[in-house]
């Protein structure tokens, strides 16, 4: 099921804080330069679930009240994450493991991903960002 199809079967129209069913949809697969920075020895196809398309949407249309905002990040998402612009490491105490940085439209894209296991990474979250926030995290590739 592709991101667009999840969100319209299972998020669309929900009322605020509701709790979504977990279901899980393949988003792409980074390119090999991408997958190095991530892990050296297994190739990582990145996901999201309900829950996280849930947050995003949440946070966005409810309490952000920027719709275009979210829709704009899902059209684009397998952009951010599978050709993004630089990659930072996640703090340790952030859920997370790495943000995928993204510029389009005049707005810095930014998607947290963290690892799942050894070939799979979860979207955690992904918002509008400002290089002020992430000043605060080490680079790891650009």
């Amino acid at each position: 099921m592709s991101v667009r199809n999840l969100f319209k079967r299972y998020i669309e129209k929900s009322k605020y804080k509701k709790n979504v069913v977990i279901y899980r949809a393949y988003v792409c697969t980074p390119r090999k330069e991408i997958q190095d920075i991530v892990s050296k020895e297994n190739q990582k196809m990145v996901f999201i679930s309900t829950k996280s398309l849930k947050h995003i949407y949440d946070r966005h249309v409810y309490e952000k009240k920027k719709p275009k905002d979210f829709y704009f990040l899902i059209k684009n998402i397998e952009k951010i994450i599978g050709r993004p612009d630089r990659i930072y490491k996640n703090k340790p105490n952030k859920r997370g493991d790495f943000i995928f940085v993204k510029e389009m439209a005049n707005q810095t894209y930014m998607c947290t991903l963290e690892i799942v296991n050894k070939t799979e990474l979860d979207i955690v979250s992904a918002y509008i960002t400002g290089e002020k926030y992430l000043s605060k995290f080490t680079l790891l590739w650009s």
